[in-house]
């Protein structure tokens, strides 16, 4: 079968600051479906930067990015553009951890998968920058795919990047540190140690239930709510 642009859309499986992932109707693909915006503003940066890595990533062996998310084709209409991805069906990590606590094979099987994943994007010039539960999906058979590029960055060479990238908190303490003290807009010379430290604070959450503001991460009660709370957090507690 042929997918197009008018191939049906089934139930929205997630949405996320630009844009709604769909099943498609009697097919295993995922569609992420952003809308264009008005005014000939055209398409998210955040679109862009996924669209640019994914296809980059497209032309590396498949078993060298197997805990990577796949692209499997872009489809362009007059009101949005379609990114096609194969479908997970086993929800993603945050789900699982909002519901039970891992077994130990299972805990070690993802840990490594993560690592790996991680491993390979760097290894490709490209961070991440917003490595968290939510960001990694779960197949059927238990692979692990890092998914979710909007913020990613190819790398070439020492340059300033923003510091306003990941989640609260999985974000590294030397993004805390500008975001705190020297003020959000300054750029910042980093590498993809940001992602190492995400992903330790993943780690952690999965072996001992506790997530990285170093309170029950389920848990509502007085959470950090802001760059300098997060970095006291790290400071007084540490991982």
């Amino acid at each position: 079968m042929r997918i197009t642009t008018t191939t049906p859309m089934g139930e929205p499986l997630g949405s996320g600051s630009f844009g709604t992932v769909y099943k498609l109707k009697d097919l295993p693909i995922a569609r992420k479906y952003i809308p264009l915006t008005e005014a000939g503003h055209g398409l998210p940066p955040e679109a862009i930067r996924e669209i640019a890595c994914l296809q980059r990533l497209k032309k590396y062996d498949s078993r060298a990015r197997i805990n990577c998310i796949d692209i499997l084709g872009i489809q362009i209409s007059r009101t949005a553009i379609m990114i096609d991805m194969e479908l997970m069906t086993g929800g993603t990590l945050g789900d699982l951890l909002d519901s039970s606590q891992l077994q130990p094979a299972l805990l070690l099987s993802y840990s490594v998968q993560i690592v790996k994943g991680l491993s390979f994007l760097h290894g490709v010039s490209i961070i991440h920058r917003d490595v968290t539960p939510r960001n990694i999906l779960i197949s059927s058979s238990n692979c692990l795919k890092i998914a979710d590029f909007g913020l990613s960055h190819v790398m070439s060479g020492i340059e300033p990047r923003t510091p306003l990238v990941c989640s609260l908190y999985y974000r590294a303490p030397e993004l805390l540190r500008v975001n705190a003290f020297v003020g959000d807009t300054r750029s910042l010379v980093y590498t993809c140690a940001v992602d190492n430290w995400s992903a330790g604070c993943i780690l952690r959450e999965m072996i001992i239930g506790q997530g990285p503001e170093f309170k029950p991460v389920r848990s509502t009660s007085s959470p950090a709510t802001s760059a300098i709370e997060q970095l006291d957090a790290i400071i007084r507690y540490g991982l």
